[in-house]
């Protein structure tokens, strides 16, 4: 059984109406938890949207992530160091 910890990652995202709620299922679907979030605008067409998130582990952290890319909105996901 793998541990639970903290990661943050930073998910660049076309700026279309309903975007963070399709994250935010992605998230959610793939059994996720968002334990924090913060969104900046970068140049009017994309945002940046960090997520602090709470995985079971890197496995369960990789499928979280292959959920965020599935989604057609999405430009860009990084992992950040600093949680």
């Amino acid at each position: 059984m793998e541990t639970e910890f903290t990661v943050k990652i930073q998910v660049e995202v076309i700026n279309q109406r309903g975007i963070l709620a399709v994250i935010a299922l992605a998230v959610s679907d793939a059994e996720g938890n968002v334990e924090d979030i913060s969104v900046q605008d970068r140049d009017g067409q994309n945002y940046s949207v960090v997520f602090k998130l709470l995985v079971k582990g890197r496995h369960h952290l990789a499928d979280i992530l292959r959920s965020l890319r599935r989604i057609s909105a999405v430009v860009k996901i990084n992992r950040m160091m600093q949680v």
